[in-house]
Parts: structure tokens; sequence; C-alpha cells
């Protein structure tokens, strides 16, 4: 499915604010990032919609950080392990993450790994963790690293949008972090 066709499902739902033109333009030089073109489709289709609180909004009980509220990951989890270890894969530079959203209900963060960009410019997102993982919850198996990585935001988009609720809790089906 493509971005525009998923903004037009969640404009059927939640109220929408598009972005100017020039409010993007200053987003992205605020951000000191290249933003992803879907996520720039994203914020001009559907912008800064259905505020729920101050820094962010709700898509389907999915929080995501306010445009105007951009937030380098470093700044954002300043104890996180520099490089960030990736479930199965090899760690990337602290640096370069670049949060979706810096904290969600559980305490993650979904990030950009703007290291790993495509051939089109997209970037692959990963859900930051910094928690116990350990089944008898004795706090003997921290963790600090990304997982349940997704190719682009618009697949994470689009299973937000199928599964109407944090894209998190669809991709811990098996609980492996212990949500709750």
């Amino acid at each position: 499915m493509n971005i525009s066709t998923l903004v037009e499902q969640i404009k059927a739902i939640h109220e929408s604010k598009p972005l100017s033109d020039a409010d993007i333009t200053n987003l992205i030089q605020q951000s000191g990032f290249k933003l992803p073109p879907s996520y720039l489709v994203f914020l001009a289709e559907f912008g800064n919609g259905d505020m729920t609180n101050l820094g962010s909004y709700q898509i389907f009980n999915q929080d995501i950080d306010a445009p105007d509220n951009v937030w380098d990951f470093s700044r954002a989890k300043p104890d996180a392990p520099d490089p960030v270890p990736v479930d199965g894969s090899s760690p990337v530079p602290k640096s370069s993450l670049f949060c979706l959203m810096t904290e969600d209900s559980n305490g993650g963060s979904w990030c950009w790994l703007t290291s790993e960009p495509d051939a089109d410019g997209e970037y692959p997102l990963a859900y930051y963790f910094s928690g116990s993982i350990d089944d008898d919850y004795d706090g003997e198996n921290p963790v600090q690293q990304l997982f349940y990585r997704v190719p682009n935001f618009t697949a994470w988009l689009e299973m937000l949008v199928r599964d109407k609720q944090e894209v998190i809790r669809s991709l811990d089906a098996d609980f492996r972090l212990h949500l709750g």
C-alpha cells in the first residue's frame, strides 16, 4: 500500500492538520537529519493531527511525536550505549538514530536508522527498549538495544492502520519484551 492511501485511511478516522511546505522545510532544517520521503508525504498530507498532549499525538493509540518536537536519539536517550546494539544485526552509531517518537506508553522509542538508507532515501525503523527481558522478571537480563526492525515508515504505518494498535504490540506478539 502506498503512503498516500494509508494517510487517507487515517484521515477518515483522525483529524488532520497538514503542514505547509514552509513548515516542512523548517522542520528539515531544525532536525539536522534527512527525513525519509514517506514521512515528508505524511507530514504534507496528514501533518500534526489529533494532538492529545504536549509534544505528541495519537493514531490508533500509537504515540507519534509532533513534527515540531523532533528529537535526535542521543538527546532523548543519553544513557543508551554507543554504538546501540540491534537484535539480529550489527550495532549502529547512537548519533545516527532519529526518533519518530521518543517514548511510548511502554517507555520504548521508535527510531529511524539513518545510517542505513535505501535507494529511495527511506530508512528502516527499529524499537529501542531499555529494560529486562528475562522470563522471571528478576532483572538479571537487562538490555538496551533496538528490536523489531521494520523496512520503512510506510511499512510501519501500514501495520498501524491494519492492526489499529501500537505497532510494538503487533510485533511483540510473543511478549519477548514483557510489555504487558
